[in-house]
């Protein structure tokens, strides 16, 4: 006879009879009528009866907290498998059962008329059931899960368990459960074999995960496709999607490390939301393994608490993931602290409250098209990141599918998904699964996405201009304040450089300490003893007026402290050494490692001579580590080395660039497209553009220093043209276009065409690079643009249309690139008169490329009396100073 209770599991679904008790529904007897039935009832059943034949089907309330008090959900259990249910469950249980004894339609006539009060009545008083028995006075429950080193899932052919070393599948008869109840949200229906480890098969799911994280790599193919490929960073990032993924499939949860995902776009800067990129599709896969709860990110309620009332009311007892999806620009990730760390609450509309344990919580997983503030320490400890690449949102720009031929050629999870596309799937998982088992969570590089976020929290003006403003700080480890370190004196300086952006004076001194802890300066570290803030750290000097005004000190992270110089204020000069430790972006595991997780952390030890210098040891012999490049390769440079290279009587033999004293990256600035650093693929176009003078509207796009706005620059000087140039960064609204674009660019003009150098385009909002496109074609004839970018997936397709794309700084130039900037930087240096050792230039330029800026600012802030000292360069491009055990790599004169 055919069991019609609606909430039996499926046909499919693997039976487990025969692994523990014997079914509540076995064959028996068959009664005239139902036990429960009670004419001494107004309502014909007897709630006492009726608890105690739903006691004996299986039913009872779970305690999921440790207290008696605590509200339970109500369960029901059939053999082995449990699942949570409510009044109607109960009642279709019933009328079921009815139907199936029939005992005839007045019974089914009661059951139809019973109200939820009075089934509620009767579920409250069912034996009470914890977690192995943890409240005293209940019955327990042992539930199959997974431990710290083994992860399993049940399948419609046997029960995978998952360790560091070895995947395997287990017939169900030989998994003893014993009294152990199985979810039933763990079973799953679908057969399932293991690949061999040698030899895996890609199947459609992680191909697609795999080109989640591809980046651009050259530009110009005729298919598109064909200038995206993996990236040493998207690889980075694909490795950290793994262990992530992984992660979140295992339902160990240890409470002392809790930890939430982040999926975020790599090209977000913190308010451009692209989206499209793979994100939401691959957190809602894990569906098909594990119970996931989705809330929706932009109806999410950023209170701070996340207080909603019924904010996850769709989380059950037997939930695995929480998963945010499509967080919303400002959401507060400090709200979920308490969930992450402690137990977490869940009320359901016309429930009780139920609270569930930190230990069997679920893990939480966020997707957002935005950065997620980083807020120090707290934040970045309880978060993993990971970045996705830019393909698949191309791939919608090009209006193209995912199911197209090209791509994976069928919907993922379809109905036209077949069991081999099934059983890769699940393969990739128990992948990823054992390597987070093997290696945890190696995350790549969060440098970027930490800076992301501070332009979010601080302002995308206050940290361009004092980021600049801490590269100048390289090679100096202590800033006197009487040379101009003055609070009002850098917040004037900032107010002066970005009119309309100021920032209050209250607010100053915090979002400078902020920005200082990332770059790894520490604010006023002789006060430390007073406190972590800038109100306990506030220093008060006299300046050459005689008056006290509150001032800054610098000293880089790791550095000894030393006596505040003179003028300081007598009442705050104390002892006692700095704070050690990584203040910058969260290094995994040890605050010893950088951001990479294998590079030393930013320091700088202080030497000084006999007069107190910092600059030279008494023998003359300047301190200061040699440059560490990623790759194998030992470049070591001993003081005593024969290829030292002494430029003190050098004298400038060229004009092709100017050097007055200023920062090298703007003295040094190539005034021609042939001295511009350029692959030969993009210097002929531009030296073509140039003598023909046909110039079309450009966007110049590739990441930081590898020179966009040098070559547009050039370009119009040669041209004879003395440009319109902006910073989109300063001037991102709509105004843009009426304010300053058109009083420049419609007019006529008598001497040829106009030019306009709208520098870092990408940070314009959608709706002013709207305007920006149909302005472009309203002055077409008088005047052209030439537009740079960080990243042109924030560029909207519209504009895109009427620009000329050139992409800069391609992995596939680096072969070409590199001995062109090694040479170019020991030009500078030999025209600087400085001595260097050209080894531990081409560590410098190889640690950073393409980011020849960057190059210049290391180089000259690490130059110490006319000596480039050596330096250290994280692979995030972070320099550091210091180090006994390495003076001998410093050259002499």
């Amino acid at each position: 006879m055919v069991d019609r209770r609606p909430i039996a599991i499926a046909d499919e679904r693997p039976s487990l009879a025969a692994t523990g008790t014997p079914s509540r529904s076995a064959n028996s007897p068959r009664p005239s009528q139902p036990s429960w039935l009670s004419d001494a009832h107004r309502s014909g059943v007897s709630p006492r009866l009726l608890r105690q034949h739903l006691a004996d089907a299986g039913f009872f309330n779970l305690l999921l907290g440790r207290k008696r008090t605590a509200n339970a959900v109500l369960v029901h259990r059939d053999d082995n498998v449990i699942r949570e249910v409510d009044d109607r469950h109960v009642r279709q249980y019933l009328l079921a059962e009815a139907e199936r004894e029939r005992y005839g339609a007045a019974v089914l006539d009661i059951l139809c008329e019973l109200t939820k009060h009075a089934i509620d009545g009767v579920t409250r008083l069912l034996p009470m059931h914890s977690y192995n028995g943890q409240v005293p006075g209940t019955a327990p429950l042992s539930v199959f899960t997974d431990t710290a080193d083994e992860v399993r899932f049940i399948a419609a052919t046997g029960v995978v368990v998952i360790t560091a070393n070895h995947t395997a599948i287990h017939p169900l008869e030989t998994l003893n459960l014993g009294d152990a109840a199985v979810w039933e949200s763990e079973i799953h229906p679908r057969a399932i074999t293991i690949e061999p480890p040698d030899a895996p098969r890609k199947g459609r799911f992680e191909t697609f995960c795999e080109r989640a994280f591809w980046g651009r790599v050259r530009s110009g193919s005729s298919r598109w496709t064909d200038d995206f490929g993996m990236t040493p960073e998207g690889e980075a990032q694909y490795r950290a999607f793994r262990g992530t993924l992984g992660y979140l499939l295992h339902r160990y949860r240890d409470p002392a490390n809790p930890k939430a995902v982040i999926f975020v776009d790599e090209a977000s800067d913190g308010t451009y939301a692209q989206g499209g990129t793979g994100k939401s599709l691959t957190l809602r896969a894990v569906k098909h393994v594990r119970a996931l709860s989705v809330q929706d990110g932009r109806r999410f309620q950023n209170n701070g608490t996340f207080g909603g009332r019924f904010q996850f009311s769709n989380v059950t007892a037997d939930t695995n993931i929480i998963g945010i999806d499509d967080a919303g620009l400002g959401f507060k990730f400090e709200g979920l602290f308490a969930m992450l760390a402690g137990d977490m609450e869940v009320e359901q509309k016309g429930k009780n409250k139920i609270v569930i344990p930190a230990a069997r919580a679920p893990k939480v997983a966020i997707t957002t098209n935005y950065v997620v503030p980083d807020h120090g320490t707290s934040v970045t400890r309880r978060r993993y990141i990971v970045q996705f690449g830019s393909y698949w949102a191309e791939a919608h720009r090009q209006g193209e599918q995912v199911s197209d031929l090209q791509h994976l050629g069928k919907r993922l999870f379809g109905a036209d998904f077949t069991d081999q596309d099934w059983n890769d799937f699940f393969n990739f998982l128990f992948r990823c699964v054992q390597q987070y088992l093997r290696e945890g969570v190696v995350e790549a590089s969060t440098a970027s996405y930490g800076l992301k976020g501070l332009r979010v929290e601080l302002g995308s003006e206050f940290v361009s201009h004092f980021t600049d403003y801490f590269d100048g700080l390289v090679g100096r480890r202590h800033i006197d304040p009487e040379r101009g370190e003055f609070l009002d004196d850098l917040l004037a300086g900032f107010t002066a450089a970005f009119p309309g952006h100021g920032c209050r004076p209250v607010d100053f001194p915090t979002k400078l300490m902020r920005l200082g802890e990332f770059w790894g300066w520490q604010y006023n570290s002789h006060k430390a003893s007073k406190g972590e803030t800038p109100t306990a750290r506030r220093w008060r000097v006299t300046d050459s007026r005689g008056e006290k005004r509150n001032a800054v000190r610098w000293a880089k992270t790791g550095a000894p402290d030393e006596a505040p110089p003179s003028g300081s204020d007598p009442a705050g000069s104390g002892g006692g050494a700095e704070a050690a430790g990584h203040h910058g972006p969260a290094a995994p595991d040890s605050c010893d490692t950088g951001d990479t997780g294998d590079t030393p952390t930013v320091s700088v030890t202080g030497v000084t001579d006999g007069n107190g210098s910092d600059d030279a040891m008494s023998d003359g012999t300047l301190a200061g580590p040699a440059v560490t490049s990623p790759g194998p390769a030992d470049l070591s440079v001993s003081a005593d080395t024969d290829d030292t290279r002494d430029a003190s009587n050098a004298v400038s033999g060229t004009d092709d660039y100017e050097t007055d004293g200023a920062p090298w990256a703007d003295s040094c600035r190539p005034r021609t497209i042939g001295d511009c650093i350029l692959p030969a693929r993009l210097k002929g176009v531009f030296a073509e553009m140039v003598q023909t003078r046909k110039v079309p509207n450009l966007l110049l796009y590739g990441p930081s220093g590898t020179g966009k706005t040098t070559v547009a620059k050039a370009v119009c000087a040669e041209l004879g043209i003395d440009p319109l140039v902006i910073n989109a960064s300063e001037d991102r609204g709509i105004d843009l276009v009426r304010e300053r674009l058109r009083p420049y660019a419609a007019p006529s003009s008598l001497y040829g065409r106009k030019f306009v150098i709208l520098d870092e385009a990408d940070h314009l909002t959608e709706l002013s690079q709207a305007a920006l496109r149909a302005f472009t074609e309203e002055v077409s004839a008088g005047c052209g643009f030439i537009l740079t970018a960080n990243s042109v997936d924030k560029i909207i397709p519209a504009l895109l249309s009427r620009c000329t794309e050139k992409c800069f700084g391609l992995p596939d130039d680096r072969v070409e690139l590199l001995p062109l900037m090694i040479a170019r930087a020991e030009r500078i240096l030999h025209d600087e008169r400085v001595t260097y050792h050209p080894a531990l230039v081409a560590e410098i330029v190889a640690a950073v490329y393409p980011d020849f800026r960057k190059v210049l600012n290391i180089l000259q802030g690490a130059v110490v009396k006319g000596i480039l000292v050596a330096v250290a360069v994280t692979p995030g491009g972070k320099a550091r100073y210091g180090g006994d055990e390495m003076l001998r790599r410093s050259p002499t004169r």
